[in-house]
């Protein structure tokens, strides 16, 4: 053994140490609080979120990125963490849910002021209903899909297109707001479908019928990866460990070495996952000082993604990231994280929805971590 093979050798093994003391001499945050914030968050977005005409029963309010989506992901992980029975304001998520996939073909829209906002609600409703009950079958050690999201599946399958210079994906609402609504989202919302598709217990791989669209997504998804942000591509890593076929080991390498580069204080912040013109643009906006920071949804995204695709719970990036997250849960139970398309003061309406992503994405981190 060389001189300078053992030296290296031997600094690796010290900053691996160094990383697991720091993430065990972190502060142990706080479940509890945790769940309550979601739960409280949710029950919020519930009363005061857009109400849409759903059926007979009633209104219900629209699914949202901010709130409604990371919830449905986090509360089950933190459900299962913790051995509780079903928290009412996920039941009711999920309930509601079903009604949507059920009226599909009569309930209100989104937004229906033009084709192209119907087109987009009906995509990106489809997506996000068929995510939601997909993963919670999944979280709840299911066998073999719901009839509530089997009917999402068949209804999400409808709609992905087949003819035009997009085929594979599903229209997507636009409205350019980063990172959900922008122009580069089509392709995040068509990330979501194939972790959908992969979450789905016993689904892939159960019938050969699926097989063309299945493909016909991986093609969508390969031709556009090397345009995508690093936000987009982590959603990609995240989605290829449910669903085969996404990236190459080869490109997964390359994405997970990339991701590391952009850790900063520990985390990752949101505008650094953007594309550089993203992030320009941003910076020219006067958004609140804490966007240059870490913050709560990027990096328990990417912790989560990491931790899913194999990384080690020794990797130093993924204890840096692990140890911000236990040092910056905030008193009411929450995660920081901010919008980088407008300055919004603590009274607004959605001065909270970055943090409600924050919060979720954070439990999910931290639980898959532990």
């Amino acid at each position: 053994m060389t001189t300078r093979f053992l030296v290296s050798t031997i600094a690796a093994g010290m900053v691996c140490c160094i990383s697991s003391q720091a993430a065990d001499n972190a502060p142990a945050w706080d479940k509890t609080k945790a769940k309550a914030r979601l739960d409280e968050r949710t029950a919020f977005w519930f009363q005061n979120g857009k109400q849409l005409d759903t059926d007979p029963a009633g209104k219900i309010a629209c699914l949202c990125c901010h709130t409604t989506v990371p919830y449905a992901l986090a509360r089950p992980t933190l459900r299962n963490a913790l051995g509780e029975s079903e928290p009412a304001p996920l039941a009711r998520l999920l309930k509601d849910t079903a009604r949507r996939v059920q009226s599909s073909e009569t309930h209100e829209l989104l937004y229906d002021d033009s084709a192209a906002k119907q087109a987009e609600s009906r995509g990106t409703e489809a997506i996000l209903s068929a995510l939601i009950l997909s993963s919670n079958d999944d979280s709840r050690g299911l066998r073999k899909p719901s009839a509530a999201t089997l009917q999402a599946l068949e209804h999400l399958w409808k709609l992905q297109r087949h003819n035009g210079d997009r085929p594979g994906g599903w229209d997507w609402l636009r409205f350019g707001l980063e990172p959900w609504e922008s122009a580069d989202a089509e392709y995040y919302g068509a990330v979501l479908a194939a972790y959908a598709i992969g979450s789905a217990p016993g689904y892939y791989g159960s019938d050969a019928r699926l097989e063309p669209g299945v493909d016909l997504l991986r093609q969508y998804l390969k031709s556009r990866y090397a345009n995508q942000n690093l936000h987009n591509r982590t959603w990609l890593l995240l989605a290829s460990t449910r669903l085969p076929g996404l990236l190459s080991s080869q490109e997964k390498q390359d994405l997970v070495q990339e991701i590391k580069k952009r850790q900063k204080d520990g985390g990752w912040t949101l505008k650094n996952l953007m594309s550089a013109s993203a992030a320009a643009a941003a910076s020219k906006r006067k958004l609140a000082p804490e966007t240059e920071s870490p913050d709560g949804y990027a990096t328990g995204l990417v912790v989560y993604a990491l931790r899913k695709a194999g990384v080690s719970r020794e990797d130093p990036n993924l204890q840096g990231g692990v140890t911000w997250l236990k040092k910056h849960q905030l008193p009411q139970g929450a995660w920081p994280a901010h919008s980088i398309n407008k300055k919004r003061a603590e009274d607004d309406f959605a001065y909270w929805f970055m943090s409600d992503a924050g919060t979720a994405w954070a439990v999910m981190a931290l639980v898959a971590a532990e």
